[in-house]
């Protein structure tokens, strides 16, 4: 998997969801508050989480950030370990505009996704006829 592949699957797969995957009140969170899921309601995902396929998906790594559960559980994703930064820019990207819920999500996240592919020489794909984005 190549970085574009990487930046194309988290960026479409974000974008074409219609709003952050967020929960704003989870168990997972410190001291209970939101916290961002990689699967969270209505099939939603953070940017990392549109990069672990289901058979993958272990409900541990909740609460954890995408460096931090991949070396302290396991390390299933081998050709993913040369984009890990790459992922964790992503993964901060939708973290941080998350909060603003769906009102703005998308344009800010649209922005911060857009600066990350502009300073590693990535294209920023169209969007497919018909998709909410």
């Amino acid at each position: 998997m190549t970085a574009q592949d990487v930046f194309d699957r988290s960026y479409l797969g974000v974008l074409g969801q219609g709003g952050p995957s967020y929960d704003y009140w989870t168990e997972h969170a410190p001291e209970g508050g939101g916290g961002c899921r990689y699967r969270g309601r209505n099939g939603r995902r953070c940017a990392a989480g549109w990069l672990v396929p289901d058979e993958l998906y272990d409900p541990r790594m909740e609460g954890k950030s995408w460096g931090t559960w991949n070396a302290e559980m396991f390390r299933p994703f081998p050709e993913l370990a040369p984009h890990e930064q790459l992922i964790r820019e992503l993964q901060s990207a939708h973290d941080n505009c998350a909060r603003l819920r769906d009102d703005g999500f998308a344009d800010e996240f649209r922005k911060r996704a857009s600066g990350i592919a502009a300073a590693r020489g990535l294209a920023v794909p169209p969007f497919p006829p018909g998709t909410p984005a």
